[in-house]
């Protein structure tokens, strides 16, 4: 019986189940051949070539080894996958082909990433189905963070606060998704994401966003200590101190 018992813990830790379609990364970038994304969980994508004539771009997917995994090639508008096995962990639209102010075309180009349940990556602090967000009290995410949405004339927008410092004011509508991210020693990290399903008034005029899915990470232990302004604020505190020390040495010298 004794030696039976770590195969059944073996099976019980395989049967914990993943979440499906799990929004861990979005970006909106305008991209020149030769620019590339970082994401999540070790993957990467580069924008290859642009054939204006065509309307087309050459897409390449990689992961950590550095190696290509995909070469999408795209036209104007279309929208591709990336699987890894049956699951969908990529999703890349090719907006727009246009060229920029300074005569170099640009590709507009949008990802949507989902978690690969096959490569480690933090479980979320938060995960909601149909999150609701109003124009009346805050709604209180984990960590201190809290979302709130608000009207100004015919745009809806939705507040991302910590600790009532405001760190960002995203427009909205449906369809849309939000993300806030933090740098910490040059490595990006998702902390949020939302995709917007539905807004509408209620009966006492307030505004009130329904996000799909609405999923939070931890803040990244090294980044924990500071946020927004604060940063600005122990910085310059910093860069004083060191000041201080450096001219009561130069003092001493003198004297």
């Amino acid at each position: 019986m004794r030696k039976a018992l770590p195969v059944l813990l073996l099976v019980l830790v395989l049967a914990v189940p993943v979440q499906a379609d799990e929004l861990i990364d979005y970006r909106d970038r305008s991209l020149k051949s030769g620019d590339s994304i970082e994401l999540q969980q070790g993957y990467s994508i580069e924008l290859g070539w642009i054939k204006k004539d065509l309307d087309a771009a050459g897409v390449m997917v990689h992961d950590d080894s550095f190696r290509p995994l995909d070469e999408l090639i795209m036209e104007e508008g279309e929208e591709r996958t990336v699987e890894r096995g049956d699951d969908v962990v990529l999703r890349i639209s090719l907006r727009y082909i246009r060229e920029s102010d300074r005569g170099v075309y640009v590709a507009g180009i949008e990802v949507e990433q989902y978690r690969d349940p096959i490569r480690p990556y933090p479980s979320p602090l938060l995960q909601e189905e149909g999150f609701r967000v109003g124009s009346g009290e805050p709604r209180e995410l984990e960590d201190g963070y809290s979302l709130k949405s608000s009207r100004s004339g015919d745009a809806v927008k939705v507040s991302l606060v910590k600790s009532s410092i405001p760190l960002g004011r995203y427009e909205v509508a449906e369809g849309d998704v939000i993300v806030y991210s933090r740098v910490v020693k040059g490595t990006e990290y998702t902390i949020l994401t939302g995709k917007v399903s539905s807004i509408f008034e209620d009966t006492q005029g307030n505004v009130n966003v329904v996000f799909s899915s609405l999923n939070q990470y931890q803040t990244p232990e090294a980044d924990r200590y500071v946020d927004g302004p604060a940063a600005i604020f122990t910085a310059a505190m910093t860069t004083a101190g060191v000041l201080i020390i450096l001219l009561s040495f130069m003092f001493r010298r003198k004297r």
